[in-house]
């Protein structure tokens, strides 16, 4: 069992400093498509908090299923919950497009992360997900918050169109996994929210689901 452990992640310089080193191996290396996920991730949604009442607000306002797509680095969320209808990734312009339930769209460029990562740890692991063997990545952040995600590394995807997203420290996280996730834990002081795949369809998907501004 391998295990990586990075711990100097305590400011913000060194925390971009190990992306650097993290990411040495990819750099510069020409887009890899051929072998690359492409297809339809659908996770089933679980909320928990310690009152009924802040579990019921938080699942009403992320839902109970999402159905993700993937391709060349662009993501398409869609979600059943009361807030948000649609999430849009483009690789191209690095940032996230939120269309809401009543169709404003809101924004955010995801060149930035306000709290600062302070360590990361990878390791193998027992578990299996629709059958495949995953290992665990878990990211711990200043704020308190712990994010965990369980991949399959056989089902890779390209960490270069990741290389400038550094909210979330997702650049790091893809650095490492190259992987997508098949279960995601975020874990704070107040809720607990997990996606768990209960599906995965390898398919070739068409470049509009990715364009926010269609009707």
């Amino acid at each position: 069992m391998t295990r990586l452990s990075v711990t100097a992640f305590f400011i913000k310089t060194v925390a971009l400093a190990s992306t650097v080193l993290l990411t040495t191996s990819f750099h510069g290396q020409h887009k890899d498509t051929s072998k690359e996920f492409e297809g339809i991730i659908t996770y089933r949604v679980i909320v928990k908090s310690q009152t009924k009442e802040k579990r019921n607000a938080w699942q009403k306002e992320y839902g109970t299923m999402i159905k993700f797509y993937y391709k060349n680095g662009n993501y398409r969320m869609e979600m059943n919950g009361n807030v948000t209808k649609t999430v849009i990734f483009k690789a191209n312009t690095n940032t996230e497009y939120y269309i809401k339930m009543w169709g404003i769209i809101d924004s955010v460029e995801c060149s930035s992360e306000k709290v600062t990562l302070k360590n990361i740890d990878d390791k193998a692991t027992d578990k299996r997900i629709l059958r495949r063997k995953v290992r665990l990545l878990e990211e711990t952040f200043s704020d308190g918050a712990i994010h965990q995600y369980y991949y399959d590394p056989t089902i890779f995807i390209n960490p270069i169109y990741w290389e400038k997203h550094h909210k979330a420290f997702l650049d790091t996280t893809f650095a490492i996994s190259k992987s997508i996730f098949l279960k995601y834990t975020f874990q704070t002081y107040d809720y607990t929210l997990t996606y768990k795949a209960k599906n995965i369809k390898f398919t070739t998907l068409n470049d509009s689901l990715f364009d926010y501004k269609k009707k």
